[in-house]
């Protein structure tokens, strides 16, 4: 009869990521659109109300985010390891750090089982300094 047929292959979890965006927005990209992972997701409440603070990841470097106030109701309905477009966004220096805020985003899902890649601090590949 032969070997059994090989089973299709199911798309590896890292395809599902946008390539070293993480790394390409802390360098100054104008593009957007990147998949990301969220590999935290925290609601903390600040003076004049909750705030959001994630982890973005491309399953290589990570990146520190804050969610902005439009996008809240969105960040409401997101969970560790959610996997999100990053429809707009900025850089920002906020105390002395370089922060990605995150201005309109789509979650794509919700639910992904585990985090993807093993990413280490983009600060580990520069400076950790804002573009010139």
């Amino acid at each position: 009869e032969g070997p059994p047929a090989a089973l299709p292959r199911a798309p590896a979890a890292m395809d599902q990521l946008t390539p070293d965006c993480v790394l390409a927005m802390r360098n100054g990209t104008q593009e957007t659109g990147q998949v990301v992972q969220l590999i935290d997701v925290r609601k903390f409440e600040q003076g004049i109300g909750e705030r959001f603070r994630v982890v973005v990841s491309d399953g290589k470097f990570y990146q520190m985010a804050m969610i902005s106030t439009q996008a809240h109701e969105l960040a409401r309905q997101c969970a560790v390891n959610s996997i999100v477009r990053l429809d707009t966004w900025t850089l920002n220096q906020i105390q002395g750090r370089c922060i990605l805020v995150v201005l309109n985003m789509t979650i794509l899902q919700r639910d992904f089982p585990s985090k993807i890649g093993a990413p280490v601090s983009v600060d580990a590949a520069g400076d950790g300094g804002m573009p010139a």
